[in-house]
């Protein structure tokens, strides 16, 4: 095959074209600082870099779920908390007016102490987190303990929510305030409720019937308690391992997008003087003769 002018010139041109692209490509390198911005630079290390990406966002909504289910737990374990503290004073009031020495108006008065004691009880009870009801099962935007015909009662279900909070496992993060606090048939509410009555009406034989109950009590939130203390511990062991996870995923992807400047550097060093010879081969190759050469 003959080579022609037109075909050594073609061939120049694309030269030079590639050249000037090595260097616009490096320059955009160094300017965004990333290896890889499309699928047609690399697509398997694109491909890789899709991969990490994915797994950091995994990972990140993995902490975030673990950090609201650690807010939430630690609120329920404070409401809890505050509980058995108010069961152990009622228990101490209610040891010390069941005896014969004491006369019907110090129980009345106590059980004006007992209804408050209550209602701080139900204050912890419908505790909120976040605009969700921590002790309301599934029903979470309902308030769980309310007056339901003169009668305190748990409204909420017994649903469990469970939530995320490792990269392959979940929990519940919840506990139904009739597990915790009981319904009006039977638990805190009840008791006191009863207790009151009985403390008004000097009623010396319920007022000792609900130590015992007032008691058992004490053991219930002291058990629910120790559940959460479990899945608060788990919690935060999940969110540490987590972000120590992070900055490695981080350096992995790292090493596949992002460029070594120092290398980078060079290759646009070495490709504007592969540029700038491709210019100058080209200018001479393409350069014409001059008329006056064909007239000596």
């Amino acid at each position: 095959m003959r080579i022609t002018n037109k075909i050594i010139q073609d061939r120049l041109l694309r030269n030079l074209q590639k050249s000037k692209e090595r260097i616009t490509n490096s320059q955009e390198r160094i300017s965004t600082s990333k290896n890889i911005k499309r699928a047609s630079d690399d697509p398997i290390g694109f491909m890789r870099i899709m991969s990490y990406r994915r797994d950091i966002y995994r990972l990140r909504q993995t902490v975030r779920n673990a950090e609201n289910a650690s807010m939430k737990l630690i609120q329920m374990d404070s409401a809890l908390e505050h509980t058995g503290d108010i069961l152990l004073e009622a228990m101490s009031e209610v040891t010390r007016v069941s005896s014969d020495t004491v006369g019907a108006d110090e129980r009345a008065a106590i059980a004006k102490d007992v209804n408050f004691m209550m209602n701080d009880i139900l204050q912890k009870a419908n505790t909120k987190y976040g605009g969700q009801y921590l002790f309301a099962g599934h029903k979470i935007f309902t308030q769980p303990y309310q007056e339901v015909g003169g009668v305190l009662d748990y409204v909420g279900d017994q649903g469990l929510v469970e939530q995320r909070v490792e990269l392959n496992g979940s929990i519940i993060i919840n506990t139904p305030g009739s597990e915790a606090f009981g319904t009006s048939a039977s638990g805190i509410f009840k008791i006191f409720t009863d207790l009151k009555g009985a403390l008004e009406t000097n009623n010396l034989a319920g007022i000792q019937d609900s130590i015992a109950l007032i008691d058992a009590e004490i053991d219930r939130i002291t058990a629910v308690r120790s559940s959460v203390g479990v899945k608060i511990k788990r919690v935060e062991t999940s969110i540490s391992e987590l972000n120590a996870i992070e900055p490695e995923l981080i350096n992995d992807l790292s090493k596949v997008e992002d460029i070594d400047i120092v290398i980078e550097s060079g290759e646009y060093l070495a490709a504007q003087e592969a540029y700038q010879a491709a210019l100058e081969t080209t200018s001479s190759a393409l350069q014409l003769p001059l008329l006056s050469n064909y007239l000596r």
